[in-house]
């Protein structure tokens, strides 16, 4: 599977092996990505799906499943899973972190789920203690059909790599991201486009908001909480030229 640039698989249904999918290796091409438009991976001996690859993105676009997986019985370890990702999984710098992004579909562990050693998506460790650097990427359709906290949720033993609508961790950006407007933003920095509605509560939290600073095509930066509708000034009068606030 890494002998080309890229590979499509158009439905796909495999099996009762050791591992139904192993992808290892490393590409020159940056862009290089696996793509199965349905996978069902069932009945293995031990995972359904090792991945240790570097430059490679392995997207299951719909209809992912993982059932039937440690056919072995082991208690604990990589075959106590559906999904291992190896500490050598990355992606280049500046692209996408997702070593693996999954649409829609669900994990089925079965008798599994009652051991406690169990995980949907295992992270390895080499022998230094490091985990891959990556990210799996998870849609709200990708579920565990027995369990997880909220009921659902596919289970991991790094939560910080996984990444999602169902959450475990922040969102990852391989670039910078705006709200509100576009602005010119680099990779790590994020925009704030100037607010002119109505103030409003920020309700069960807190919440940042960018406005026409004191002094004439200046910003300020400010938060409210909870019920208030008073916002509170952290940065006032900043930078100048600032469009609507002239």
């Amino acid at each position: 599977m890494v002998q080309t640039k890229s590979q499509e698989f158009h439905g796909a249904s495999i099996f009762g092996n050791n591992i139904d999918v192993s992808l290892t290796g490393a590409r020159g091409d940056t862009d290089a990505y696996v793509l199965f438009d349905g996978l069902q991976l069932q009945g293995s001996q031990n995972e359904n799906m090792y991945l240790d690859q570097q430059n490679e993105t392995v997207i299951c676009a719909a209809n992912c499943t993982f059932q039937g997986m440690n056919q072995s019985g082991t208690v604990g370890g990589d075959s106590d899973s559906a999904i291992v990702i190896g500490p050598d999984a990355t992606t280049t710098t500046g692209l996408t972190p997702a070593i693996l992004s999954l649409r829609q579909g669900y994990f089925d562990p079965g008798p599994s789920v009652t051991d406690n050693s169990y995980y949907d998506i295992r992270f390895d460790q080499n022998s230094g203690g490091r985990t891959c650097n990556c990210a799996v990427t998870l849609a709200p359709d990708m579920l565990d059909l027995y369990g997880g906290a909220p009921p659902g949720t596919p289970s991991t033993n790094v939560t910080k790599n996984v990444v999602g609508a169902t959450s475990y961790a922040p969102p990852l950006f391989g670039n910078g991201a705006t709200a509100g407007k576009s602005l010119t933003v680099l990779p790590n920095e994020i925009g704030l486009g100037t607010s002119t509605s109505a103030i409003t509560s920020a309700g069960s939290g807190l919440k940042l908001r960018v406005q026409c600073g004191t002094t004439l095509g200046t910003a300020k930066i400010v938060a409210l909480a909870g019920g208030s509708t008073a916002p509170v000034t952290l940065f006032d009068n900043i930078g100048s030229g600032v469009p609507g606030c002239e």
